[in-house]
């Protein structure tokens, strides 16, 4: 669910940014749909005033433009009357530059905070033991702050590839969630997919209790996109394999497993799906996307 489209007004005859209580009119909507959590895409102050939350500014500070704090609890209390579960989309792969507030330039990407680039930003330099504790404790704080039941991590192989310290981190970091909160639901964007990602951290794994299958969602686009009536049969086989937990990248041995269909989150569209090719999102958004600056 992105706040900012999901159920916006108008004002003067144009749409105006959709607030926490905009969505909270729609609980029982929700509800009535047979809906049994909501995943929020992130909340957090991100550096553009009308984006999807990735482009981060803070993991603390609540996009003012959604609403405050107090509402946002009470969306969640709202939910959770109705027993639906609440999930937070986090970013920690990478992070604005003037979040942590260490000098970076096009020739200089390794400094105190930060250690290398993503395509989308600097990438936090998971070795120290600042940056490590400002995102441990930001989360710990959020989990307990707004009482919600499950994070979805964006992109975390970003974190660990090339970076045992990152690999590490994660497995710190979900150890740590699950010592908070027992019934946390911990899942990961994770491509390519890693079994490795929803092994327990004792096994040496990264400790989610999922990761986002990509097949089942590549199956529905490759497919269905194409079917048509004089089509006379579909192949079931990839969104057999994809529902008992196989993913659809190759290696030399076969295909990697998920470690279980359990272990897999099946999707049908993401915030990518939604906004790179809903042309309906684009009609109803007249938000213009702009970087914020200075401290307001």
């Amino acid at each position: 669910l992105w706040p900012l489209t999901f159920n916006p007004k108008k004002k003067e005859g144009k749409f105006v940014g959709g607030t926490f209580n905009d969505i909270q009119e729609k609980a029982d909507y929700l509800s009535d749909l047979g809906v049994t959590s909501v995943e929020f895409l992130p909340v957090h102050e991100s550096r553009f005033h009308a984006s999807w939350g990735y482009a981060l500014d803070s993991l603390s500070l609540i996009e003012k433009n959604y609403g405050t704090p107090n509402e946002l609890r009470g969306l969640v209390d709202s939910l959770h009357q109705r027993d639906l579960k609440v999930i937070f989309d986090i970013v920690i792969n990478h992070v604005n530059n003037s979040l942590i507030r260490d000098p970076l330039s096009k020739t200089r990407t390794n400094t105190k905070y930060y250690r290398g680039n993503t395509p989308w930003g600097p990438k936090p330099d998971f070795k120290n033991i600042m940056v490590k504790k400002w995102i441990l404790d930001s989360l710990v704080n959020l989990i307990r702050d707004f009482h919600i039941d499950g994070l979805r991590f964006d992109m975390i192989e970003t974190v660990y590839i090339g970076s045992k310290a990152g690999y590490h981190f994660v497995q710190e970091l979900n150890t740590l969630l699950k010592k908070i909160q027992p019934k946390i639901y911990l899942s990961a964007e994770q491509l390519p997919d890693n079994a490795w990602a929803t092994f327990p951290v004792k096994d040496n794994g990264l400790g989610f209790d999922s990761q986002w299958n990509d097949k089942f969602k590549n199956f529905f686009e490759q497919k269905f996109d194409h079917y048509n009536e004089n089509q006379r049969f579909i192949d079931l086989s990839p969104i057999k394999g994809s529902l008992m937990g196989f993913s659809n990248h190759d290696s030399g041995n076969g295909e990697y497993h998920y470690g279980g269909a359990t272990r897999t989150l099946n999707y049908l569209g993401s915030h990518d799906f939604v906004g790179n090719k809903n042309p309906l999102m684009r009609i109803i958004s007249t938000f213009e996307s702009y970087e914020s600056s200075g401290q307001n």
